[in-house]
């Protein structure tokens, strides 16, 4: 999958919620030479990172929370700014482990289907973090 095709993927299932939350595209990464596609968009106080790992087919999203630092130096950034969206929802945090096994499918979810509840988990809870 190009980076091209990974970023026109997202846009078609978060173009709403990208639009209305004032994000705007700030760059992409294909796996030439890595692992990892990424795409990320920004708003004022938030960016968020939509990756795909090529590996293992995982997609999911990381947060960038803008904090008063960010405001003097916005491109600065380090990796423990970053954080799983799932995790900073709170989506697994109450699960034990047989809990969170038998969440995971018999059969691997397709880029679209991964997408798509990355969507509903967004929708969810980024209005309340988004601050």
């Amino acid at each position: 999958m190009s980076k091209v095709q990974f970023r026109d993927m997202i846009e078609s299932i978060f173009i709403n919620f990208l639009i209305s939350g004032g994000f705007h595209f700030e760059k992409e990464v294909s796996a030439s030479g890595s692992s990892m596609d990424y795409v990320i968009y920004g708003s004022e106080k938030i960016r968020l990172k939509f990756y795909r790992d090529v590996r293992n087919g995982e997609i999911n999203c990381m947060v960038h929370l803008f904090s008063v630092k960010d405001a003097t130096k916005p491109n600065q950034q380090s990796g423990h700014d970053w954080q799983f969206l799932p995790e900073l929802c709170g989506e697994a945090n109450d699960k034990n482990i047989e809990e969170l096994l038998r969440s995971v499918p018999d059969i691997p979810l397709s880029d679209m289907e991964q997408l798509n509840r990355l969507k509903v988990m967004v929708e969810r809870n980024l209005p309340k973090i988004n601050v």
